[in-house]
């Protein structure tokens, strides 16, 4: 279910993809990211991040920086190789690691962590809601916090009951 609400959650699950165009510097929709983020502040509203949504978000920064330097290059499958790329985006990474650790100790951030029974429940979820398994984790995850929200650019949670999606794509209200 799509919610396009003025009222802002208490609590919304933050998927990669805002992560990701929040800190990706000159992509057409860091603009849309940012606005967001600032209106989300306004209102009180508190990130949950995952450690999945995380490693995401600093997988892909590392990714989409490289192809942007390199757009004839191929993206090299060895672990050195990808040391080197982490070390040369390493500014990018420590901003995104500042923004959580900074709002993470003023509340504005709560980070959350995958349990045994979430492992669990995102197994269900894929057989009953037609979800990859990393979109089923962040669901599963959702409901181990107990919240109904999430921003998100991704269309596949639409199809999720009793979660509200604000798509962050389309200007806050």
């Amino acid at each position: 279910m799509t919610s396009d609400a003025s009222i802002y959650p208490p609590v919304v699950y933050v998927d990669a993809n805002f992560l990701i165009y929040l800190f990706y510097e000159g992509h057409n929709w860091q603009e849309k990211a940012r606005s967001w983020w600032f209106r989300l502040i306004a209102e009180g509203t508190v990130l949950a991040i995952s450690n999945l949504a995380l490693d995401e978000t600093w997988f892909s920064l590392v990714s989409c920086l490289y192809k942007k330097d390199n757009p004839n290059k191929q993206i090299h499958p060895k672990r050195l190789w990808w040391a080197a790329c982490v070390q040369k985006y390493l500014t990018v990474l420590r901003n995104c690691y500042n923004f959580v650790t900074t709002y993470s100790r003023t509340g504005r951030i709560r980070l959350v962590g995958t349990k045994y029974e979430t492992v669990e429940k995102a197994f269900n979820l894929m057989s009953s809601v037609p979800l990859m398994p990393r979109d089923a984790f962040h669901v599963a995850l959702l409901q181990q916090e107990n919240i109904d929200a999430i921003l998100t650019i991704d269309p596949d949670f639409e199809n999720v009951p009793d979660i509200k999606v604000y798509n962050w794509s389309r200007k806050p209200t």
